[in-house]
């Protein structure tokens, strides 16, 4: 079971039928907040709650458990969380963004395509960019004709961190 995808054809169903948390929640007995958690695929429902659910929202337990996501904004916000879950984003050290019906739909197809494009070039299992002959952007690390210095902690695409301030935060340099 995807708990992702179970999440949001919960949400999905509840809103379609005009009830929040708290009135699902009355309704399958369960507490809002641990209904949430089981929204945002962060706890493992048992197919005995589902079923309350299910029960409480009018549908068959079936329909929460199809393997596809309720709609197309729901699989960009479910492949986005997947991304920001991964190993690779996490090596990043950047904070996650939050797929927020206020995240507009342009800007989640934007998040959703860097991710796939940053797991393709760096093939889903370095968490470092690799240059050709394997090595990974180190302090004091050459690109191109400048020389920068890598904050540890990051990486960039191309293995080069940009020299301006604005595209990356500060950024040290050596002529």
């Amino acid at each position: 079971m995807d708990q992702l995808v179970i999440g949001r054809r919960i949400r999905h169903a509840r809103k379609g039928a005009g009830l929040t948390l708290q009135a699902l929640g009355e309704r399958a007995g369960i507490l809002p907040s641990q209904l949430s958690m089981i929204e945002n695929g962060r706890r493992e429902t048992r197919l005995s709650t589902l079923g309350r659910i299910a029960g409480a929202l009018g549908v068959d337990v079936t329909h929460l458990l199809a393997a596809d996501a309720p709609d197309a904004r729901s699989a960009l916000e479910i492949e986005l969380d997947r991304a920001q879950r991964s190993s690779l984003y996490g090596g990043l050290g950047l904070p996650a963004v939050p797929a927020s019906r206020a995240l507009p739909q342009e800007t989640l197809e934007a998040l959703v395509g860097l991710h796939a494009s940053w797991r393709v070039a760096n093939g889903s299992r370095s968490r470092r960019p690799r240059r050709p002959g394997g090595r990974t952007p180190s302090s004091g690390s050459s690109c191109g004709s400048r020389t920068t210095t890598s904050p540890p902690s990051r990486s960039w695409p191309g293995g080069c961190w940009p020299t301006s301030a604005t595209a990356a935060g500060p950024s040290r340099t050596a002529a």
